[in-house]
């Protein structure tokens, strides 16, 4: 009795290891497609840089996860969502505004944008896994593709040349 009880318990324990072995090779091959399919920040930049450039405001729509988050310079102050309507007038005040970045060189975002080929060695750069931050934008994974998703942008100016935005 005591040689089946023994037989059963090993018999039960060897499946179960054998279970959970197959689950966590399941749960680490969902993982590893999934970081392979996620396009890394320098790619995305590439791609979002360009439509910036040009301007290509359906390529632009693409890479942002709207409504997009305007956040003022201090924490306190209200955030306004910008969403695809109010996205091309809003951005084109963007690239203008006048900005400090490298050694307080004076330059548009504009500018900034164009200059800045390699994401992580532009001024302000910071990234983790699931965001990134290059001048006064900020990118997050959504849907395991970067994305554009908060804007820096002071609310005087907001308030100045886009009052629409901030009613």
């Amino acid at each position: 009795m005591r040689y089946l009880t023994t037989l059963l318990m090993i018999y039960f324990l060897a499946g179960n290891l054998c279970s959970n072995k197959s689950r966590f090779n399941e749960e680490n091959s969902t993982d590893h497609t999934i970081q392979e399919n996620k396009l890394n920040f320098q790619e995305y930049w590439n791609i979002f840089r360009e439509s910036v450039v040009k301007f290509d405001t359906t390529k632009l729509f693409e890479l942002c996860n709207f409504p997009i988050t305007i956040k003022g310079d201090q924490d306190e102050e209200p955030v306004v969502r910008l969403n695809k309507n109010n996205f091309s007038t809003f951005f084109k005040f963007f690239l203008k505004r006048e900005v400090y970045k490298k050694n307080f060189q004076h330059m548009t975002n504009l500018d900034f944008i164009k200059r800045e080929q390699i994401a992580n060695k532009s001024f302000g750069y910071q990234e983790t896994e699931y965001w990134a931050r290059v001048g006064d934008l900020e990118f997050a994974i959504v849907n395991n593709h970067w994305r554009l998703s908060l804007i820096y942008y002071p609310k005087d100016l907001l308030k100045k040349n886009l009052p629409f935005l901030t009613n």
